[in-house]
């Protein structure tokens, strides 16, 4: 069977079937992970392409947006231009088993800070809540199980970086799941990816992206270089220092030419919220760097799928 399918914003799957001798599926990006790592598992051929492909030929066509014509868009453009699809390979099912448990792990730690913060106001206002705690408790033990099911597979990545200060296994796990060097042809190209490259490059170049969720990685990495003032702590206060005696004509501060109104006194050119980004920023290029130069040989570690993990899932649920 052939199968053209999308994930719709219902949150459900619309699709196209072709009976085929060969079990094949044709995607666009952005469907759900638990469904990606279960239906590969199945030994289905998984071809994937570009949302902006589908809205290129969508707007070409003139037709409305709506998960139906996704699909037909999505038929069409495997029929006539199979090339702009790429096939998930084996080791990416491994990289979307990390990738999973890492998204369930930040998610869950944000959704914990949240009810933490609203759990003072509410104790405060009403007392003690029971359940309010219990919740909180069950989300922190998953948020742990997350990360315990992650850290067989980047046992590598783990032991390359021990000598590192301020590397612990949940920011390591996260980079390995949103930005792995092993991905990329090349440090720049990782540097890149990452957000940090010169702003003369970023203004020349046409809507420059990056990926953000990584980038915060990175800024939490250097948080814990700065906790426990490492060598990447001194290296921040010297690059401020060399930072604030440069001119700074492209300061968010700066209007018209005229000089930042938040400078202490008339020797320094730049402010200290320039400087201080200006470093982080740097700092952060320095630990991309280390990772990158660490990293980029260790292939994904392979994910055994046991019996039991395969009886929790359910094809027919996935395309239900």
């Amino acid at each position: 069977m052939i199968t053209y399918a999308d994930w719709g914003r219902k949150k459900d799957w619309i699709k196209i079937e072709v009976p085929s001798l060969e079990n094949l599926l044709y995607i666009e990006e952005g469907c759900p992970l638990y469904a990606l790592i279960l239906i590969l598992s199945e030994g289905i051929r998984v071809f994937k392409v570009s949302g902006t492909e589908t809205t290129k030929l969508r707007k070409e066509k003139g037709w409305e947006k709506t998960d139906e014509n996704d699909v037909k868009l999505i038929k069409e453009l495997a029929e006539t231009h199979p090339e702009l699809f790429t096939e998930l390979k084996e080791q990416d099912k491994d990289a979307l088993y990390v990738k999973l448990h890492i998204g369930k792990y930040r998610d869950l730690t944000k959704i914990v800070a949240g009810l933490k913060n609203q759990e003072h106001a509410i104790v405060d206002e009403y007392g003690p809540s029971e359940g309010l705690e219990k919740s909180i408790k069950d989300l922190q033990s998953d948020k742990a199980l997350q990360l315990e099911s992650v850290l067989p597979h980047i046992q590598q990545e783990m032991d390359a970086l021990s000598d590192v200060t301020g590397f612990g296994p949940a920011l390591i796990a996260q980079i390995c799941a949103l930005a792995h060097p092993n991905k990329f042809k090349s440090k720049s190209a990782y540097l890149k990816y990452l957000g940090f490259i010169d702003r003369s490059k970023l203004e020349k170049a046409d809507k420059t992206k990056y990926n953000r969720g990584a980038k915060a990685v990175f800024y939490n990495l250097m948080t814990q270089q700065m906790l426990h003032k490492t060598k990447y702590y001194d290296m921040l206060n010297e690059i401020k220092e060399k930072e604030r005696l440069k001119t700074c004509e492209s300061c968010y501060l700066t209007k018209n030419g005229s000089p930042c109104k938040r400078r202490k006194d008339n020797t320094q050119i730049v402010c200290n919220g320039k400087a201080h980004s200006s470093a982080q920023n740097k700092v952060m290029t320095a630990l991309a760097t280390l990772v990158y130069d660490k990293l980029h040989n260790i292939e994904v570690s392979k994910v055994v799928w046991h019996e039991e993990k395969e009886k929790e899932m359910d094809l027919n649920e996935v395309f239900a």
